[in-house]
């Protein structure tokens, strides 16, 4: 937990007078100060707090100043803030630009920003191809919505020992050398990409923060979305993804609460009750709704590879030496508020799986647990909508039900420029996105340098890389086999809201399908479910899920809702931006053709 001896930020919340350590954020702080909630709904009013805590979700929106709805897990607080409850209506001010420069390619007259190699996302598979870029002589600008690079996985404190808050802190410099003080890259944080074109001069963006960034080519490195099962309750602050809680931790070492349940289905559920469990959680108990055999099989599987069944061995023993139990084929069937109207209860009741791959909760009753949160994770879903963007093609891999961009041996893309590595090339976890990223960041170096091979000269050989890859992806597909995609949808009540940002429940879903729609925008044009902040980004493989278990359609007949010009809430002024060329008779494309090869 923070250092007590640490200097101390103070602050107003509603106008009550807090103070919290320097280096948290918006909401570390409210939690540290024992506050779940900081928003209401636009619509019924509905308290929210906390879910995903990487800002995808927006359901921490908070006002801060004369800022109004900003996601309070991302926004850094300052000495002397205002901070009060969101109504969850926008604002008009255009949120300062941030990043951290570790060279020379930063524009001082608000210019744009210029590279060889866009970079976009900040974690491993990011890191990864900014760092092989480096290495083979070509400027690099590396840009992500989060103050501190690291991304899920290698997550930095919010602030280093000395007080810090450099993009690229001690832990990740240690880790990638290269990267610290290269004067061929620039560095872009606190600010997403919103827009992404190719063009006849290589491939321009636009930043949340209104910059604009060219490059010759660029690497898509954004990550995914984690899945959670809608349930009765699960709109309650308190309930927070099993990465949210992760996040909060490694950030900031703040708890999400004391009295903890980590529930849902997938190998992080345990990776994150240990780390909770650790810092002096008291994890109540680990509910996965795989039945305990298929359990028995992810562990032979695991006997093939030595190191990550040695990681799995260190998470059960620390869990069971802190008594943690776990529960096999059981869900998360409700949670309940308590009077000051988050999370109080939980109830778990034992399931039964269909003969689909889901589960289909068999008792009425089940065992209640008082808590203060509760974590839950249903594995994650690629994020497309800059790849979708593009234009470019996709794939779904074996036991993965939701899209992922296609790529060939190099990382490259149907587009010419385009190269894409981790999580939105399907889900196959850390090792696998850095790897991809290395290849990635090389073939797109030497797509800058025209160079016809996929390396453009230095670095590792091929042979090697390929087969540590391989060999990742073939450990990510056994667990993709043992963990299939498969949410208790049977939990959703007609009251169960499904889309958090515009309180749409699943009645209005289900009355939707009854009157005909067969597509998720269909339904969405209906329901307003999915056109939130968020964009559907939470409720969007909700709802796709929900249509094929009701019509038996494929996911590529229902669609999803991946597919917009702005992936992020930017005011009009930044969208009238992106509108002018920056150089004459400039032409950007939005249609996803190949572009050209930009002049050297």
């Amino acid at each position: 937990m923070p250092d007590a001896r640490a200097p101390m930020l103070r602050f107003t919340f509603d106008g009550r007078p807090l103070d919290a350590p320097r280096g948290a954020s918006v909401a570390s702080a409210l939690m540290a100060n024992g506050i779940s909630s900081w928003r209401r709904t636009r619509s019924l009013g509905a308290a929210r707090g906390l879910l995903c805590g990487i800002g995808s979700c927006f359901d921490c929106l908070v006002d801060v100043g004369d800022a109004h709805a900003v996601r309070a897990c991302l926004t850094p607080l300052q000495d002397g803030d205002a901070v009060r409850t969101s109504a969850s209506l926008g604002s008009s001010a255009i949120p300062p630009p941030h990043g951290a420069s570790s060279g020379p390619r930063s524009s001082e007259d608000g210019g744009p920003l210029r590279g060889d190699v866009l970079v976009i996302g900040g974690g491993p598979a990011g890191l990864s191809a900014a760092d092989a870029a480096v290495a083979r002589g070509v400027s690099v600008v590396l840009v992500d919505n989060a103050h501190r690079l690291g991304g899920q996985l290698l997550r930095q404190p919010s602030s280093d020992e000395a007080g810090g808050v450099a993009p690229l802190g001690p832990r990740l410099t240690a880790r990638y050398p290269r990267l610290a003080g290269a004067p061929a890259l620039f560095v872009a944080t606190g600010s997403a990409v919103w827009q992404l074109r190719t063009g006849p001069h290589g491939v321009a963006g636009w930043l949340e923060d209104g910059r604009r960034v060219e490059a010759t080519a660029v690497v898509l490195a954004p990550g995914a979305t984690e899945l959670v099962a809608p349930f009765p309750g699960w709109d309650l602050p308190g309930v927070v993804t099993a990465g949210g809680a992760q996040a909060l931790l490694s950030a900031h070492d703040q708890l999400v609460g004391r009295r903890l349940l980590v529930a849902g289905s997938g190998p992080l559920l345990f990776a994150v009750a240990a780390h909770l469990a650790d810092a002096g959680a008291d994890v109540l108990g680990v509910v996965e709704a795989l039945p305990a055999r298929r359990l028995v099989a992810m562990m032979a599987a695991l006997a093939r590879y030595p190191m990550k069944a040695a990681e799995a061995a260190t998470y059960i023993a620390s869990l069971g030496q802190k008594g943690v139990g776990v529960r096999t084929g059981s869900v998360l069937a409700r949670c309940e508020p308590g009077r000051r109207g988050a999370v109080s209860r939980a109830v778990v009741v034992p399931t039964a799986q269909d003969g689909h791959g889901g589960f289909r909760p068999w008792a009425r009753r089940g065992r209640v647990y008082d808590v203060d949160a509760v974590c839950i994770s249903f594995g994650f879903v690629p994020r497309l909508e800059l790849a979708r963007q593009l234009g470019l093609d996709e794939a779904r891999l074996p036991d993965q039900q939701f899209s992922a961009v296609a790529c060939d041996g190099t990382q490259a893309t149907s587009v010419a420029g385009v190269f894409a590595a981790g999580e939105v090339t399907g889900i196959a976890g850390g090792e696998a996105a850095a790897l991809e990223g290395a290849v990635a960041g090389a073939s797109a170096a030497a797509y800058c340098k025209g160079d016809g091979s996929r390396w453009g000269g230095g670095g590792e050989p091929v042979a090697p890389t390929e087969r540590k890859l391989l060999q990742a992806r073939r450990f990510a597909g056994r667990l993709a086999r043992v963990y299939r995609t498969a949410v208790p949808l049977e939990l959703i009540t007609d009251e169960t809201v499904i889309c958090r940002c515009e309180d749409v429940r699943a009645d209005a879903i289900f009355a939707a399908l009854a009157a005909g729609a067969a597509t998720a925008r269909e339904v969405r044009n209906v329901t307003r479910c999915g056109m939130g902040y968020c964009q559907g980004r939470t409720c969007g493989p909700l709802v796709q899920l929900v249509m094929k278990a009701a019509r038996g359609s494929s996911m590529l007949q229902i669609g999803d809702f991946q597919k917009r010009p702005v992936v992020s809430p930017v005011t009009l002024e930044v969208v009238a931006r992106s509108a002018l060329p920056e150089r004459p008779g400039e032409a950007d494309r939005q249609d996803g053709e190949p572009c050209a090869r930009a002049p050297k």
